[in-house]
């Protein structure tokens, strides 16, 4: 079975704005399971009744939800061939006296969910995240917001016996101190790396930034702009839209299916002059695929 997953930062769009709706119900089309940033203005009774896209309760779920919060859609029954774990079955495990409590101020930053499959002897612990921008926060507080983050992950990790795959929008590049310092993320972007330490998650994001294959390949070279009236002096392209692994999942991971959607059926994301993402959000999709028959 192939997983098919694509996540979408919507910057708070709602589903009047313009082809908003068709888009996600595209994605829900062709992806197993849809995981919306910055959604607060989405409804998801309107997503089930008119898309046939239903929510899913994740493990960790705070009292208090905002606009910061990933959600995570289905259209799909997977539970012939793989588990997702309901907050019931993840309760008997998960302590909240355990210590892994996430701090307040990221509580509503980060969702995660559990896949249980036949083939493999582990769980695969999907943690989808959408940090503090870079707009609000400088080098240093992103860094110790993602030392808080890994940490908590590391601890589920154990708790469920799972390895970790994380997505979503983490607001650093790939190259930021909080992803590639040991206390934080720790990744790095060479397999072999991760083979050779395993407390390393191996992070192919890197393979989508720069333009080296973008004209053969009609990709852009990162999944977000900063235009240049930015308040801060940012690079232009970014990735700022990421896909980590740990090296067990690495093999099950189709590389030929990892990309930036610039397009869906028949909605346009690109804007025509320039080639940005502005026309419907200032992020780009990101779609990706697990083979779990493997």
């Amino acid at each position: 079975m192939n997983l098919r997953i694509a996540f979408w930062n919507l910057a708070k769009k709602s589903l009047e704005f313009p082809d908003v709706e068709l888009v996600i119900k595209e994605l829900g089309e062709e992806n197993d399971l849809v995981i919306l940033i910055e959604a607060e203005q989405v409804d998801d009774a309107i997503l089930a009744q008119r898309l046939g896209l239903n929510r899913v309760k994740p493990i960790m779920f705070p009292e208090k939800t905002g606009r910061y919060l990933p959600r995570i859609y289905t259209s799909t029954n997977l539970i012939g061939f793989v588990n997702l774990n309901s907050e019931n079955q993840i309760s008997m495990q998960y302590d909240e006296n355990s210590g892994m409590v996430i701090p307040d101020a990221l509580k509503s930053r980060l969702v995660a969910f559990s896949i249980e499959h036949k083939i493999h002897d582990f769980n695969i612990l999907f943690v989808a995240v959408h940090l503090y921008s870079m707009v609000s926060v400088n080098e240093v507080q992103a860094a110790a917001d993602a030392r808080m983050v890994a940490s908590h992950i590391r601890n589920l990790e154990m708790k469920l016996r799972a390895k970790a795959l994380i997505f979503g929008d983490f607001n650093m590049h790939p190259y930021s101190l909080g992803m590639m310092e040991r206390q934080g993320f720790f990744t790095s972007p060479s397999y072999q790396d991760v083979l050779n330490d395993p407390r390393r998650l191996y992070n192919p994001s890197y393979n989508l930034l720069g333009d080296y294959e973008s004209i053969r390949l009609k990709r852009p070279p990162g999944s977000y702009y900063f235009e240049s009236d930015a308040p801060k002096d940012f690079l232009n392209w970014a990735m700022l839209d990421q896909v980590l692994m740990r090296k067990e999942i690495a093999p099950l991971f189709d590389f030929s299916k990892f990309r930036i959607i610039t397009q869906t059926k028949s909605v346009n994301l690109m804007d025509e002059k320039n080639h940005r993402p502005g026309r419907v959000s200032d992020h780009f999709p990101i779609q990706f695929c697990l083979n779990l028959e493997l």
